[in-house]
């Protein structure tokens, strides 16, 4: 019977499934409410079809590494146990598709096995089909295929309450004995365990399932309607799995807060995953709401983000709770070290005290982004732009601070053996201060309630300059998929593909270590890859009162043909 459980599992990889009121509500009632994580699909048999036709999926044939394997040995093997399983069954493995997984399929992780919560986790798989006779011909397949190479001895018949079940004796040594049922003529329902397929039959009696919990239906209502695949994970399963390691304290204390999570993969303009956690706020402490509800409205400093952009990333943060919630994670025998950082801090704000009063006035916007430098100088490098709001009475405080750190900075001896000074230049019109020489490493500008540190003169000037809307590419995008969201990040793919394209031999001297070959290809393929995509961007929300977080992760695919 492990036969069918992995046959889903091949299967899911060339598909997507829809989530919401649909086949796999039933099942999720059938779920043990405390099970650990569960796999929901659903609508197999359309989106399977949506998928493999999609523009995306036929430019990925496309690529020479996948034609690679298609040709290889890889393929012949697939295609040959594909003609096993059609001629053994009668039946060609997209109709087994259709027929046994094309409703609704379930996939259980259950914490501890036959009433023993300490032990091993143990399985449960679910399954809605179509075709009865179908599925009765595979469940007699695979017990004969057991029976003959020696693992199989008997299937033995037995009832809970007036519901038949079969449990599947193996010979001592070779593997766990197995359940299975067929409830309703239409579900197929298989364990590991004993008790999981006696408590689905109390369930479909009436006993309260996992699709009862309030926590998960929260969660399932706020994840899309069609899905490639929807996953739910109790919280409190992954705590104790934690428990031993403890290494995992933080963590532990950040899942302490989290009631249930939900992520969905989709399918839209190429793969999307959207993950949603519902929290309980009492368990929040107070200075992480503080940190994560100031408001701040970060499409000012977004929108002037030069057009040689690459990526960015863009939020709203209490920088001076953000500070504070840092400091309470330092242990207490390194509190010393933190005390005195603030009196270094307060030395270098002339005196003033950096958490209640001057980080209070940067923000809460933040913007950094990572550009593409123009012009024949410094190619390879890199320019990273931080952008800030900053209140005007807090200006004095941050441009000696980022002054003093240049002077620090400019006596290190390996710098021009000390003939590198603190300067201020005029670039583009702008008022740059950073240090004298080639290649300085800080630059910094404080202009119009702007605070812009880089990693080039060059690049703060231009980030001070740009002008609204200058990136259309990334407003175009930002437009079109999250125009409301206050914490995102974005990356242009089409440009890091052509300036990745642009320095592959750099690329590869940097991969090489000794395996040019190696590195070369394996850059060729991953850029390859790349070019498939147009855009990618991450969205975060905070929900009110601090209630839930939910992510939004998504490829959006290139409107051009890709090329080998």
């Amino acid at each position: 019977m492990k036969n069918v459980v992995f046959l889903p599992l091949l299967l899911v990889l060339s598909v997507s499934v829809a989530r919401g009121e649909g086949p796999a509500d039933a099942l999720l009632k059938l779920v043990p409410p405390d099970a650990g994580a569960v796999l929901a699909v659903e609508d197999l048999r359309e989106h399977a079809r949506t998928v493999m036709d999609s523009p995306l999926v036929k430019k990925l044939r496309g690529l020479p590494a996948v034609k690679a394997w298609l040709g290889g040995d890889g393929l012949v093997k697939l295609k040959t146990a594909r003609r096993d399983v059609e001629a053994a069954l009668g039946v060609d493995v997209s109709r087994l598709r259709d027929d046994l997984l094309g409703e609704a399929l379930v996939l259980v992780l259950q914490p501890g096995q036959d009433g023993e919560p300490e032990g091993p986790p143990s399985g449960l798989l679910l399954l809605k089909v179509r075709d009865r006779e179908l599925l009765d011909r595979l469940i007699a397949l695979v017990n004969e295929s057991d029976r003959r190479n020696g693992t199989l001895e008997r299937v033995e018949r037995r009832t809970k309450g007036e519901t038949a079940y079969s449990v599947r004796r193996f010979r001592p040594g070779t593997k766990p004995d197995e359940a299975y049922a067929v409830l309703d003529g239409d579900v197929f329902a298989w364990s590991n365990s004993e008790a999981l397929i006696q408590g689905v039959i109390d369930r479909q009696g009436g006993a309260p399932g996992l699709g009862d919990d309030p926590r998960l239906i929260s969660v399932r209502a706020a994840l899309p309607n069609k899905a490639l695949a929807s996953l739910f994970v109790n919280p409190r399963f992954l705590e104790r799995h934690l428990a031993a390691d403890p290494s995992s304290a933080l963590l532990r204390r950040t899942l302490a807060a989290v009631e249930y999570a939900g992520v969905a993969l989709d399918w839209r303009d190429g793969p999307q995953i959207q993950v949603h956690q519902t929290l309980d706020p009492a368990k929040l402490s107070d200075l992480w709401k503080r940190g994560t509800s100031r408001p701040g409205d970060v499409n000012d400093l977004a929108t002037r983000v030069p057009a040689t952009a690459l990526a960015l990333a863009a939020g709203s943060v209490d920088l001076a709770a953000l500070v504070k919630i840092l400091s309470s994670l330092v242990p207490e025998a390194e509190q010393a070290k933190v005390d005195n950082l603030q009196n270094l801090a307060r030395g270098l704000l002339l005196g003033r005290d950096p958490r209640t009063d001057v980080l209070k006035g940067v923000g809460p916007g933040v913007l950094s982004y990572v550009e593409a430098p123009v012009g024949p100088e410094n190619q390879w490098r890199l320019p990273v732009i931080v952008a800030l709001g900053v209140d005007s009475g807090v200006s004095a405080a941050l441009d000696n601070a980022l002054r003093t750190v240049l002077a620090m900075l400019a006596l290190d001896p390996k710098r021009s053996a000390g003939s590198v000074r603190v300067e201020t230049r005029t670039i583009q019109g702008v008022a740059v201060t950073t240090l004298s020489g080639p290649r300085p490493p800080l630059a910094f500008a404080l202009k119009d309630g702007r605070l812009i540190v880089g990693t080039t003169p060059k690049a703060v000037a231009a980030a001070l300059t740009a002008k609204s809307g200058s990136n259309t590419r990334f407003a175009q995008i930002q437009s079109a998929y999250f125009p409301k969201a206050e914490n995102f990040a974005y990356v242009d793919l089409d440009a890091v593909h052509r300036w990745a394209k642009n320095h592959r031999a750099e690329l590869v001297r940097q991969l090489t270590k000794g395996k040019e070959d190696v590195s070369a290809r394996d850059l060729d393929q991953a850029l390859a890859l790349l070019g498939l995509f147009r855009a990618g961007y991450l969205t975060s929300a905070i929900g009110p009162e601090s209630t839930s977080i939910h992510m939004i992760i998504e490829l959006i695919e290139s409107t051009t043909q890709a090329t080998e």
